[in-house]
């Protein structure tokens, strides 16, 4: 879990990753690559990480 600048929380639950369509869990919520969450677009997302962009900064998320 990542605690934001400002407030608020970007937490990774999963990672269901294919190829064609990887999702990740994110807050709660299944999201694919492009989707925004606490004003961060989601810009990869692989089998052990996803990485989002906003606000200035790159935010690497990784399964433990």
């Amino acid at each position: 879990m990542v605690e934001l600048p400002g407030g608020g929380r970007i937490s990774l639950d999963g990672i269901a990753y294919s190829e064609k369509h990887p999702v990740a869990v994110i807050n709660g919520r299944v999201l694919e690559s492009g989707a925004m969450v606490e004003d961060f677009t989601i810009e990869r997302i692989e089998a052990e990480r996803v990485t989002l962009t906003g606000r200035g900064m790159t935010i690497f998320l990784a399964m433990k």
